[in-house]
């Protein structure tokens, strides 16, 4: 058909300009039925792609290989992503949706069960391999996207993911990522993980400042420490296994008489 109608088009050019017209109008409709042909082609095509992805991932799946499961959704989803987009060229609504509705159906079903599992299983090997270049910031951001995931989902591999999580949390060496002075008396730490407990006697501080109490927050993140009072413009360093953070207390306020108003520093 295609061939053809190159060849009309051809001789067509040939023809008087008002023949041109005549021919080119006859030519329409065999043009319409052409492309489509050509999108049933393409659906049916794509739809085999899809298909043969889609059969892979769930051999994957049964073969219990979070690695293999990983790598086949990820060629399944490209293309997915790229091969739905023929499905939708389908002339006629009805035709369409049963094309799309063969595979496109078990395709996204399947994504949509696998997506979790496979988010945790990356952000896990991500994270570990962070810790292992000292990029502990993004080593901490990738586990608690994960366990976020975990505790908000049901999981296929749920207790296998878990513990491997788990494994790469305890290898996360415990940092001081920000300290806060609340008041005179009270500082807050924030901790690049969650830990279950603490001891007063795990952290200490420069300048002869005493640490009174120590409490943690209930996800584990957070410790307030009550301290002895701070003298004003004195830097502080607090020290946590290993880590440590330094903030400076307030300087005394004087006021200062400027003009008719008078404005503290």
């Amino acid at each position: 058909a295609k061939t053809a109608i190159a060849n009309a088009e051809k001789e067509i050019k040939k023809l008087s300009f008002s023949e041109q017209l005549k021919y080119d109008l006859r030519l329409t409709e065999a043009k319409t039925q052409l492309k489509r042909a050509q999108g049933y082609l393409d659906a049916i095509t794509a739809s085999t792609k899809i298909n043969d992805k889609t059969i892979a991932l769930s051999a994957a799946v049964s073969a219990n290989n979070l690695d293999l499961v990983e790598k086949t959704y990820h060629e399944m989803t490209a293309e997915f992503r790229k091969q739905t987009i023929l499905l939708d060229r389908v002339y006629g609504q009805s035709t369409r949706d049963r094309i799309r509705n063969v595979v496109k159906g078990p395709a996204e079903k399947l994504i949509n069960e696998l997506k979790n599992d496979v988010t945790v299983h990356m952000l896990t090997k991500g994270a570990a391999e962070d810790i292992r270049l000292s990029r502990q910031a993004e080593a901490a951001r990738k586990i608690y996207e994960a366990q976020a995931i975990l505790d908000a989902n049901a999981l296929k591999w749920e207790s296998r993911l878990q513990s491997s999580l788990t494994s790469v949390t305890n290898a996360l060496p415990i940092e001081i990522t920000s300290i806060t002075r609340i008041d005179n008396t009270t500082l807050n730490l924030k901790l690049n993980r969650a830990i279950s407990s603490v001891q007063i006697s795990e952290f200490t501080v420069d300048n002869s400042l005493l640490i009174t109490n120590a409490t943690l927050s209930r996800d584990g993140l957070t410790v307030t420490l009550t301290t002895s009072a701070q003298t004003p413009s004195v830097k502080y360093s607090v020290k946590y296994k290993g880590s440590t953070a330094s903030f400076i207390a307030p300087g005394t306020i004087i006021p200062i008489q400027m003009g008719n108003s008078t404005i503290q520093h």
